[in-house]
């Protein structure tokens, strides 16, 4: 039922396996509470919120950039987190289970950080960010993410002719994302006279939810779900947008769709 203390689990039953190298590396950050045991030198990597949100985002109550966690805070975030995205009684109940047995996990994540030798950070602001919360800054070095150059254009497409727009969005369908707000801006377009269409690639929970306001809104027709698109497939999708929109409402770690 959390997937993040049975893979925690699992991983400690390896601690002799662990302990036979010079250095153990997790990219993952739920692998924290381990690597914080071990006898051999660690190094975690920050690229997400993970260890010190329940939720994942930081984000509190999902509208202002939370300032730390504490056990009431959080179930309290969870909860009014639930009722207001809206996104189906199944979905926010696994969402609010999931995230209210993560509880405890953020709690040892917050007390072992010292344990950990070294840390990996994707960007300044994730230093900040874990810094406030007790994690060794003099021991957190940043390296973003590399550049994939299967995404690079030689010679730039020139900006679209008259009023036809194509947008493309890639990412999880979350309510986090704000793609609700990109479907939004299409009426708006619509009635300054683009011919407006976009693409979104991605599946998540918010997709039903989104495509109910695609129809309230009259722009169902003006919209392509390609559902989950291969990463070796991505660039062609790029190619053929005039631009890429992320209307993110959290604050990033560092976005490999922006990269």
């Amino acid at each position: 039922p959390h997937p993040i203390s049975v893979k925690v689990d699992a991983l400690r039953e390896k601690t002799a396996a662990l302990e036979s190298h010079d250095l153990v590396h997790a990219y993952s950050p739920a692998f924290l509470p381990v690597l914080a045991d071990l006898e051999v030198p660690t190094l975690v990597t920050l690229n997400s919120y993970v260890p010190v949100c329940p939720k994942g985002d930081m984000m509190y109550r999902g509208e202002t950039k939370c300032s730390g966690p504490s056990a009431a805070k959080c179930a309290g975030c969870v909860g009014y987190t639930s009722l207001s995205r809206r996104q189906g009684v199944d979905e926010e109940l696994r969402a609010a289970y999931t995230a209210l047995g993560r509880l405890g996990f953020v709690s040892r994540n917050l007390e072992r950080a010292d344990a950990v030798d070294a840390y990996h950070a994707l960007s300044p602001h994730l230093v900040d960010d874990y810094a406030n919360l007790g994690f060794p800054a003099d021991r957190t070095t940043v390296v973003p993410h590399f550049y994939d150059e299967a995404f690079h254009r030689a010679d730039p497409s020139d900006p679209p002719e008259g009023d036809s727009l194509s947008l493309l969005y890639v990412g999880a369908l979350q309510d986090i994302k704000g793609v609700d707000v990109l479907v939004r801006a299409l009426p708006k377009l619509e009635a300054a006279g683009v011919d407006v269409d976009l693409r979104i690639a991605g599946t998540g929970p918010f997709e039903q939810k989104l495509r109910r306001l695609a129809d309230d809104l009259g722009v169902a027709g003006r919209i392509t779900w390609l559902g989950y698109v291969d990463h070796a497939e991505l660039p062609a999708e790029y190619d053929r947008a005039d631009a890429f929109v992320y209307p993110g409402r959290l604050d990033e770690p560092f976005g490999r769709v922006l990269l």
